[in-house]
């Protein structure tokens, strides 16, 4: 398996342009004007996570095949891209996409922000080399390898238990948490190795996913200001680096591989679910301006969307967002006198107390 232009093309069409393509339809739910161009990706990303979840659980209970759930997911996906096109030249023919996106403002900007950014980008490049050439052995990895392996070879998910070879086994929490599968996706339509995507692909590719988080999060944490977003990016790149004040930090950043749960968990799911909530925060304080009930009510929306993909990660990921969400919502329901707020977290919660369900049973 060699590192060729359709290898390449295949990776960029599911990591890159189905995330950023689709991501404007879920993206409308947020707001419909001054989005960032990071903002709709990440939108594009989770739906993309959701959609496999969604996807992939009934196609392994039916017992269909890698091959026709890849094709379904394609298709969904294509139609969420279809539907941005639209969405897209609607704003075009209406002349209001000059207001759709928001890009960075660079005013002001200096030599020594520039020096801070340089910094940041070091140590976030020492993290990715980590993740690539320090990689440890972690305890579930040759069972998440093995199922990967044997559905992208043999074409079948779940038939073989990973641990002695023989047919079955499964506990049901293992079918309704797939990432494995979606390994194994990218590899068939890739053409690499399972191993080279779970070890090299995905540390990367989520290491970058993180970063951009991050910034998001600074973004809305200090009002856009662009000296102070590289100073905390930095900040925390050096945290998770050399603090090892978790062990779910130290999954992602510190070179255990990347496809652990807990490492997905700290290093991307719960930075975004809480990007969601200093949003929800952000627009509660904006006062009974109707678009800020629209923006509320869409960013629910996004909640249901990320406890939808943080199922396909495992209950570990469930657990640690809906406690987080709950905690959250309850504080800020109570300081913006908004109970109503409780009342739309139920509706979010519903897929991650349906993967809950699973898991107990």
């Amino acid at each position: 398996m060699t590192l060729g232009p359709a290898t390449i093309i295949n990776l960029i069409i599911w990591l890159v342009i189905f995330p950023a393509v689709s991501g404007i339809v879920p993206s409308e739910f947020i707001k419909r004007r001054d989005k960032s161009l990071m903002e709709i990706y990440l939108c594009g990303l989770f739906l993309m996570f959701a959609v496999f979840e969604v996807c992939a659980v009934p196609c392994i209970l039916m017992h269909k095949s890698l091959v026709f759930m890849t094709v379904t997911v394609m298709m969904v996906m294509t139609v969420f891209c279809i539907a941005s096109v639209i969405i897209i030249t609607y704003a075009f023919a209406t002349r209001t996409v000059t207001m759709y996106f928001r890009l960075s403002s660079f005013e002001g900007f200096k030599l020594g922000d520039a020096a801070v950014w340089l910094v940041f980008g070091v140590v976030f490049a020492l993290q990715l080399f980590l993740s690539l050439f320090a990689a440890r052995s972690y305890t579930d990895d040759a069972a998440w390898i093995a199922d990967a392996v044997a559905a992208s070879s043999g074409g079948e998910m779940y038939v073989v238990y990973p641990y002695t070879g023989m047919a079955g086994g499964h506990l049901l929490k293992d079918i309704v948490s797939p990432y494995p599968m979606f390994v194994a996706m990218l590899s068939n339509v890739s053409g690499l190795h399972v191993l080279i995507i779970a070890h090299t692909v995905m540390p990367v590719f989520l290491g970058i996913v993180s970063c951009i988080i991050y910034k998001e999060i600074a973004v809305r944490l200090f009002d856009g200001n662009i000296r102070k977003v590289p100073v905390f990016m930095m900040i925390m790149s050096m945290i998770n680096l050399l603090g090892g004040y978790s062990e779910y930090t130290r999954e992602v950043f510190q070179g255990i591989l990347a496809e652990s749960s807990e490492g997905i968990t700290a290093g991307v799911f719960v930075l975004y679910a809480f990007m969601i909530l200093c949003t929800i925060s952000q627009r509660c304080s904006v006062g009974n301006d109707d678009n800020a009930h629209e923006s509320l009510n869409g960013l629910g929306v996004m909640l249901f969307i990320i406890n939808t993909a943080a199922a396909l990660i495992g209950t570990v990921t469930v657990f640690m967002m809906l406690f987080m969400e709950i905690v959250l919502i309850v504080l800020l329901a109570v300081r913006n006198k908004r109970p109503v707020m409780l009342l739309k977290w139920v509706f979010s919660a519903i897929p991650g107390v349906a993967c809950i369900m699973f898991y107990l049973t």
